[in-house]
């Protein structure tokens, strides 16, 4: 084997060596986006977005912030419950019905239009899903 075959080898060998490392790095943690974020960030984030977006009153922003824990414990219970996707895929639905229905509870007409405009585009905008079930 000459020079020149062995400085090649040792670049591909370099290469499919650092490049899936730095992939990983990449993804793991300095990728952004919510799917790095725990679910008190993920809360807090979405608690933001809304006190900005609807506007809330501090007394509103309190009891959506109780609402939201309130689903996060459900939601991470029901998670380390163990069952299969499908099977908790109905249940997380219901969790998330319950909580959207508690926040629209206490909005006005005007912020309830404007979370449901927000919710509509978090549908659409979001990762497909599977179709639904009829």
């Amino acid at each position: 084997m000459n020079l020149k075959q062995i400085v090649m080898r040792a670049a591909i060998l370099a290469a499919c060596t650092v490049g899936p490392a730095t992939l990983s790095a990449h993804a793991q943690g300095m990728g952004g986006g919510m799917g790095q974020m725990t679910p008190e960030q993920r809360s807090a984030r979405q608690l933001d977005m809304m006190k900005t977006r609807l506007n809330l009153s501090e007394d509103q922003t309190a009891k959506v912030k109780d609402f939201m824990a309130e689903r996060d414990k459900k939601m991470a219970d029901l998670r380390s419950s163990g069952g299969d996707m499908e099977t908790m895929r109905p249940k997380m639905m219901e969790i998330q019905k319950d909580y959207s229905d508690k926040v629209k509870g206490i909005l006005t007409d005007d912020q309830k239009k404007t979370y449901e405009e927000m919710q509509s585009q978090m549908r659409g905008g979001g990762r497909p899903g599977p179709p639904p079930q009829q």
